[in-house]
């Protein structure tokens, strides 16, 4: 399976899990809870290793030999259509005997348990992408992913069992592992990282409801954030052509006689092919088609390549002077440059400043698509939008909890009342909604608490939007 392929199945995977736990417009999520006041001392409880328990060096292998390990014991963490349901099945209907069966042993959790606590996590694809670039393998990111719905159960029993500090143990492995997928250099890994934080906040809602849960404001806020940043992933990913095909830019930038450019045509029907087979597995390589194909489409997109590189500063003689299908070459990376920093510039922003840019650099390429102005943009270019979508809906999952944990302290100091509106909470900052850069919407009504947040707006159905209630025991 390609990158791009591979790219959509995953983004597959983890969207599900960022709706999952926040509720939809027609069916909030219910949160009981109880009035908690913050613990003391305030940092008693961390949801991530702190310096003192971290080791310094290279966590991957660690994860990888507990993948050795629990090869022909897969069952561990491969779950059945029955057992997926054991993650989303309200906690007190649980099969507990069989869910005890399927949970990771004490010295199979240790394991991971030293692999989340190393400082770094040198995935093999930081070496793999400078040579394989968008060929790059990713063999245990599906593996990975699936100890975090193992670990995401182990978590769930622990609460279930009102063992509260072992299950916070729990979580702080299942966030450091995500956080260590952070540290590859695919788009990929970030999103499973995603995937598995989602995963480990289901619990953490639980933890919070539970009647021995203690308030995790603080622990919630000492949270890095990002929680899980797209930062290295989309670093390697703009120069994703670059690494798969480095001759693609000797050919737009050496000057060739006519004669001398027949030769490395051969080279430009060999890139066409393997750009065609990252985007679709399924094209024909036979040489002589794709040479028919490049020729073909040199031919109708010569007149306007020309005319843009012109306009855009090239020197009109050393343009008419070059073969054709160089000329259309050249245009098509530089294509490939301008739509890939119009996408990848609003990464930079919070989100809530970069929306009408995403979504501006969205329909604009939609529209340069459509009249097939850039070929090599529509093939490669990964989705970014959706990535940045998944990213601050983390974020906004997590500053909800934050919000949620606020309003049980408030009540703590207030007789169990909970507080007319956000801005009644004084103990501690509330914070904003990661999405619209304001405040949570937030209502009484009956004596129930209703918070919403907004929606990033390629998302907008009802399936998807952070709608809690918020009932007080």
């Amino acid at each position: 399976m390609n990158h791009r392929k591979i790219s959509i199945a995953l983004f597959a995977l983890a969207m599900p899990l960022v709706a999952f736990g926040q509720g939809n417009e027609s069916n909030p999520k219910v949160l009981n809870l109880k009035a908690v006041a913050a613990p003391k001392p305030a940092l008693r409880y961390e949801l991530l290793p702190n310096a003192f328990d971290q080791t310094p060096g290279d966590a991957s292998s660690h994860y990888l030999n507990f993948l050795a390990h629990i090869k022909g014991k897969d069952s561990k963490i491969s779950f059945s259509k029955e057992e997926w349901e054991w993650i989303k099945l309200p906690i007190d209907k649980l099969p507990m005997k069989k869910v005890r069966k399927k949970l990771l042993s004490e010295s199979e959790f240790a394991m991971l348990e030293t692999a989340s606590r190393y400082e770094q996590c040198l995935w093999p694809t930081n070496v793999h992408i400078r040579k394989f670039g968008i060929s790059t393998l990713l063999p245990a990111v599906g593996s990975l992913r699936d100890i975090g719905r193992a670990l995401s159960l182990r978590a769930r029993v622990q609460v279930k069992d009102g063992h509260i500090d072992q299950a916070i143990r729990t979580i702080k492995v299942g966030l450091a592992m995500a956080r260590h997928l952070e540290e590859g250099s695919t788009l990929i890994e970030g999103l499973v990282g995603m995937a598995i934080a989602q995963m480990i906040f289901d619990r953490v809602e639980e933890l919070i409801q539970h009647e021995k849960g203690p308030n995790l404001y603080w622990a919630l806020t000492e949270l890095p954030r990002p929680m899980v940043s797209l930062r290295r992933g989309l670093r390697y990913e703009r120069y994703a052509l670059r690494f798969t095909l480095p001759k693609i830019y000797e050919l737009t930038r050496e000057t060739y006689t006519k004669e001398a450019w027949q030769v490395r045509m051969n080279d430009v029907v060999r890139i066409w092919g393997e750009v065609q087979v990252f985007s679709d597995a399924s094209v024909s390589q036979d040489q002589d088609e794709v040479r028919l194909g490049v020729a073909l489409f040199s031919a109708v997109r010569y007149p306007d390549a020309k005319r843009q590189l012109i306009d855009n500063g090239k020197d009109a003689k050393q343009i008419e002077s070059m073969p054709v299908t160089q000329v259309v070459l050249m245009h098509e990376t530089e294509r490939l440059r301008h739509w890939s920093d119009e996408t990848f510039k609003w990464f930079h922003l919070p989100y809530w400043q970069a929306e009408p840019g995403i979504q501006k650099t969205e329909q604009a390429f939609k529209v340069a698509a459509a009249r097939k102005e850039s070929i090599l943009a529509k093939l490669l270019l990964p989705a970014i939008s959706s990535a940045i979508r998944t990213q601050v809906l983390l974020d906004q999952r997590i500053a909800s909890l934050r919000t949620v944990e606020a309003i049980r302290m408030h009540a703590a100091s207030n007789e169990g009342n909970l507080p007319d509106r956000l801005s009644s909470i004084t103990l501690v900052p509330v914070p904003l909604d990661p999405v619209s850069g304001k405040s949570f919407d937030y209502r009484i009504e009956e004596g129930i608490a209703r918070l919403t947040g907004k929606q990033p707006r390629a998302t907008r159905s009802s399936q998807g939007q952070l709608n809690l209630e918020i009932h007080m025991k």
